[in-house]
């Protein structure tokens, strides 16, 4: 009995990395944008987040076998939406991948936790000016007829931990430009964002961070009672909806 959770957990482990990691799948999720303009009907949106590309997780060749597999959707958007690399010499080569996917209206990113771990976030935006992919932080842009916003990872104090006391305001910027009958995307690496939305005109909200709730199951997650948002597609009561990608490749 003593061995049984250590060889449990060594046997997932090992799984995880020989056999998981070399798996790619690209989920197409259809979802209804009430008020999407005609002109964008069949919008399709990439998604790349959390992809952690390091020396000790995710290697670069998976992040470009993947790639080429989203380069032949069509895209019309592709939104990275945070934690992409957790080595600060391989962020611009991730970034530069990203960027040779082609779409029809551009490249838009978010930030998650993990660009504020690389130290230096002067030099973490330059990179993104320097691949051409738009970081959009606390702000919005008007693309084809969509309102696609985003937002910083919210946080105070030295740890970037979300801190639901200033999301209100950070929405407040990033919703700023907003038009009363324009359809909005928000970008938002934290899927909790969400439960700050109410009455803010926000339709979609895309989100990364949970990896799928780490122990998925179906479309769910087995972490779901005790971390709410954790895996999947979710709609609010007033109509709102959030897709929390599981640490894959999606297109929405």
């Amino acid at each position: 009995a003593p061995w049984v959770l250590p060889a449990g957990a060594l046997a997932g482990a090992a799984y995880g990395v020989l056999i998981e990691s070399e798996r790619l799948v690209i989920r197409r999720i259809r979802i209804a944008i009430p008020g999407l303009p005609p002109e964008l009907e069949g919008l399709r949106i990439g998604q790349v987040t959390d992809i952690h590309v390091a020396k000790m997780q995710t290697q670069l060749y998976h992040l470009e076998r993947a790639l080429q597999r989203l380069s032949e959707e069509r895209l019309d958007l592709l939104c990275p939406t945070g934690d992409l690399c957790d080595e600060p010499r391989l962020h611009l080569d991730v970034l530069r991948l990203i960027r040779q996917v082609p779409t029809r209206l551009g490249h838009f990113a978010c930030l998650g936790n993990h660009e504020l771990y690389l130290g230096d976030l002067p030099w973490v935006r330059r990179s993104y000016e320097r691949a051409d992919v738009h970081l959009l932080e606390d702000e919005s842009v008007k693309v084809g007829g969509l309102r696609l916003a985003g937002i910083s990872f919210p946080h105070s104090g030295r740890m970037p931990r979300l801190d639901h006391a200033i999301v209100p305001r950070l929405l407040d910027e990033t919703l700023h430009d907003q038009g009363r009958d324009e359809t909005t995307v928000l970008l938002a690496h934290h899927p909790h964002v969400v439960q700050h939305v109410s009455g803010r005109r926000v339709a979609l909200q895309l989100s990364g961070h949970t990896h799928g709730g780490q122990l998925g199951i179906g479309e769910g997650s087995l972490i779901e009672p005790l971390y709410a948002q954790a895996r999947g597609r979710y709609t609010l009561a007033d109509g709102a909806q959030l897709f929390v990608s599981s640490d894959r490749k999606s297109v929405v």
